[in-house]
């Protein structure tokens, strides 16, 4: 997990502060849109690098039920988020509102993963 966070929290911050230049720049000024929309989506994408190679610790530790739970609590979010942005007419929105649901839901993974992986046998969901 430090290897993980060592390793990528540098270019996530650099690309998180300089996709909205990045993207005119790259690909030319009709994609400055999408580089505001990868700079909202960066804390997900980071939070997701980090924690999915340890998702299998759900299965070394024989806690499928609670890989389940956690998944189910997932899509709800993620289709709640979806769904407000959709009904409140209002893309940026919906953009934000996932990727913190996003970036939460895989911090929980994350903090998850670490109590099993030092053998702690409460149920946690």
């Amino acid at each position: 997990l430090r290897n993980l966070i060592f390793i990528s929290a540098i270019p996530f911050v650099i690309f998180f502060f300089l996709a909205p230049m990045l993207f005119p720049l790259i690909f030319g000024e009709k994609w400055s849109d999408a580089g505001y929309y990868a700079q909202i989506l960066t804390p997900m994408f980071f939070m997701q690098f980090v924690t999915s190679p340890l998702s299998n610790m759900f299965q070394i530790s024989n806690k499928q039920k609670q890989d389940m739970n956690w998944n189910v609590a997932l899509f709800l979010a993620l289709s709640g988020s979806i769904l407000l942005g959709f009904y409140l007419n209002d893309f940026s929105f919906m953009l934000h509102i996932f990727s913190v649901s996003y970036t939460i839901m895989y911090g929980l993974c994350g903090w998850m993963t670490y109590k099993y992986s030092r053998g702690s046998r409460k149920v946690l969901i």
